[in-house]
């Protein structure tokens, strides 16, 4: 039994049946490729050879975990390695040493996430990597393929594709990194192969009526959430990104040229600085008192004068919508001035108020039900928002472009307002000059506030 020779299948594999000790049957193909049985019925394919007279043996796989082809292929390296004066158990060892997906995901997150992105985009790298070593990360990363990427990735995520997209993009990176670090041999991007899904911007933005019962919603909520309420203002009144908002400084409002600098914002790798024009109702929002021409009402030493009632300063932050803080890595027990992180939780219980304002608090309760289900269950059963309850926090600034186009505004001077970050786009903006830029931000600040019947004072 030990020297029989036949063409090694899986059939042939399948229908060998166990002794009352080991034997193994080579192939009579690959030179040291074979199949050993053993009395309790396991199969492994086995490699042996000789090198410097001394022989080797190597176990390749298990059955059917392995099957014939795969097992011939390897034995045909591990060949070419003796052929080569090289021990195959090398080659082995190297194969077991191979980087995971799981290893790269974590030095993609490591070495490049952590030093090139901020922290928003840290967080969002966070949960696409997750994703990703949830599917992919007990693979070796020079075994992953592209059916791998679209199998286990992209149409496991088919009903969130979205999630899918940027997961996949994320991933395009990091094996752009694995070739960079000679994991992967060069121009080897199995993403490059998979397709993402198409995206349809979203499109929503609130009309008149909805404005209206927002704004007497946040009117009710500010005593109690003075910042998350600002933030909410600002959103509308500017057409900034929630972080732009965010983040907004007191040194970095220039109240003479009534704009302020937002140094960290989506493009700023590419753009710089953004200067965001500080309207009339933008103004009002920050606590500063305007006359009936729009003018800021300036005290007897000639400063800016804050109206009653105005956004609370706190000393020692320089943050104009104030946080909890953040925890001081050097002293975990202490937390250090910040600004308001957790807009979502506040925006969530305003646009349910004002859902129940505008339908019904039953409409409501059916739509969180409905929400809450797993995707492909919302896919079956459609369902359209009652209220605002589709609104995200990002269709504010949709509101605010769709007002300036309501107004008759030219499209290069919206995108001017709202900081597009094409290069052509850029390019196309870069003639207007901040006064046009200040008169479109007033117009559409002076229609947003009518809208929701709290005109800021001069507006």
């Amino acid at each position: 039994m030990g020297t029989e020779r036949k063409a090694l299948t899986d059939s042939l594999v399948r229908g060998l049946e166990p002794g009352e000790k080991n034997y193994s049957v080579w192939d009579a193909k690959q030179p040291g490729f074979g199949c050993q049985v053993t009395p309790a019925g396991v199969k492994s394919y086995v490699f042996k050879w000789v090198l410097s007279g001394k022989q080797g043996w190597l176990t390749i796989g298990q059955t059917p975990a392995w099957n014939a082809d795969r097992a011939r292929k390897y034995a045909a390296q591990l060949r070419e390695e003796v052929d080569n004066k090289r021990d195959p158990r090398r080659l082995r060892l190297d194969e077991l040493e191979a980087p995971t997906m799981a290893k790269l995901m974590d030095d993609y997150f490591e070495k490049h996430v952590l030093r090139k992105n901020k922290p928003r985009t840290q967080s969002e790298a966070q949960t696409n990597i997750r994703i990703i070593k949830e599917r992919l990360g007990a693979l070796k990363v020079k075994d992953c393929t592209d059916t791998d990427v679209q199998v286990k990735l992209m149409d496991a995520l088919e009903d969130t594709p979205i999630r899918a997209n940027r997961a996949r993009a994320a991933l395009s990176v990091a094996f752009g990194l694995a070739e960079l670090w000679k994991w992967r041999p060069q121009n080897s991007n199995p993403c490059a192969l998979v397709s993402k899904y198409p995206e349809n911007p979203r499109k929503r933005f609130l009309a008149t009526e909805e404005l209206q019962e927002l704004g007497a919603e946040l009117g009710q909520r500010e005593a109690c959430w003075p910042y998350s309420v600002a933030a909410v203002r600002l959103l509308i009144f500017t057409g900034a990104r929630k972080d732009e908002v965010l983040g907004m400084k007191w040194a970095d409002i220039d109240l003479e040229r009534r704009q302020v600098r937002i140094t960290e914002h989506k493009t700023s790798g590419t753009m710089g600085d953004k200067y965001l024009p500080l309207n009339g109702g933008a103004l009002d929002v920050l606590g500063f008192q305007l006359d009936k021409e729009g003018q800021l009402v300036l005290d007897g030493k000639g400063r800016p004068r804050r109206r009653p009632g105005a956004l609370p300063r706190v000393l020692g932050n320089p943050f104009v919508l104030v946080g909890s803080g953040r925890e001081d890595p050097s002293h975990p027990d202490r937390r250090l001035p910040w600004h308001l992180m957790d807009l979502q939780g506040p925006w969530k219980v305003i646009r349910e108020a004002v859902s129940v304002k505008l339908t019904s608090a039953k409409k409501v309760a059916a739509w969180k039900k409905w929400a809450a289900l797993p995707a492909p269950d919302r896919l079956k059963s459609p369902m359209e928002a009652p209220g605002i309850m589709d609104v995200h926090l990002h269709d504010l600034r949709h509101t605010f472009g769709a007002f300036g186009a309501g107004s008759g505004l030219s499209l290069p001077l919206i995108g001017g307002l709202l900081g597009h970050s094409q290069a052509s786009t850029t390019q196309r903006y870069a003639h207007l000059a901040p006064s046009p830029l200040q008169e479109a931000s007033e117009g559409i600040s002076a229609r947003l506030a009518a809208a929701m019947k709290k005109a800021p004072e001069g507006a």
